[in-house]
């Protein structure tokens, strides 16, 4: 079976969201809760010389590897860090987060 992409977008703590990002299902049938978790690990140097990063979810047979310095832009902001280990908080992407995105103002402008 070839994996499965899942479009998702990160969280930060004052719950604003990236923009879509992509990672990929490995395991058929899983069933992904409202909100979950990816582990930001080093991935070591691309074949063309490029240092990789890598976000994963073991439970949820979630995966994805692409550049340090692609993922560093679009994270920015979003890693959390718990002991030794990094991640961001996800939630699978619906065009609805965009919309209300773009409609809403941030709460500080209250």
């Amino acid at each position: 079976m070839a994996a499965v992409k899942v479009i998702f977008t990160a969280i930060n703590l004052k719950n604003e969201k990236t923009d879509p990002l992509r990672v990929y299902l490995t395991v058929e049938g899983k069933k992904l809760p409202k909100q979950f978790v990816l582990k930001i690990e080093d991935a070591g140097v691309s074949e063309n010389g490029t240092e990789q990063v890598r976000l994963k979810n073991d439970e949820f047979s979630l995966i994805v590897t692409n550049s340090t310095e692609y993922m560093d832009k679009k994270l920015a902001g979003f890693r959390r860090r718990l002991g030794e280990k990094v991640f961001i908080l996800c939630e699978e992407y619906t065009p609805e987060i965009l919309t209300v995105k773009s409609v809403s103002k941030p709460d500080e402008e209250f």
